[in-house]
């Protein structure tokens, strides 16, 4: 990449990329025991809640990627027997390797178009933009299951002792 202003595809990934990081926190917080917590029995567990975001993750940058969405991809569930441990692991790499995998497409991906469940076609990067509003949704909502379980998110920590200093 040129030295200058991010290019559409960094600033993307530079956003996303913080986003994970503070799900891969909320995500260490929660103790194994509580993974299998929800706010009310008709909703997700936090382990769920996990689960949908790294699978959300892997539909739509295959998207990004092959410029349609894969109907079978929407079906598999494939964090579903995942450990805490593993889940974890799992934010840490897919991130990695999906990150390395469009930063390698780069401005292409940035430029191209993607047919959209509709039949319409789309900017590929506001797919990859609903993809991180999508999981600030689901990052927003695992907060409540940490303080429903009384552990003050490392958000509020972190400012707290910025506060105390």
């Amino acid at each position: 990449m040129e030295d200058g202003p991010l290019n559409q595809m960094e600033w993307f990934l530079a956003g996303w990329e913080r986003v994970r990081q503070n799900v891969l926190r909320v995500a260490e917080d929660m103790p194994e025991e509580h993974y299998g917590y929800s706010l009310f029995e008709e909703t997700r567990t936090f382990h769920e809640q996990i689960q949908h975001i790294l699978h959300n993750a892997d539909v739509f940058v295959d998207c990004a990627l092959n410029g349609q969405f894969t109907r079978a991809l929407f079906d598999l569930y494939p964090y579903q027997g995942f450990t805490r441990t593993a889940l974890l692991d799992a934010l840490r790499n897919n991130l990695r390797n999906q990150s390395d995998l469009l930063r390698a497409q780069g401005e292409a991906i940035a430029a191209s178009t993607i047919r959209y469940l509709d039949g319409s076609e789309r900017p590929a990067l506001e797919i990859l933009r609903g993809m991180k509003e999508h999981e600030i949704a689901h990052l927003n909502q695992i907060y409540f299951y940490l303080r429903g379980k009384g552990i003050t998110p490392h958000s509020t920590r972190d400012r707290q002792n910025k506060a105390s200093h």
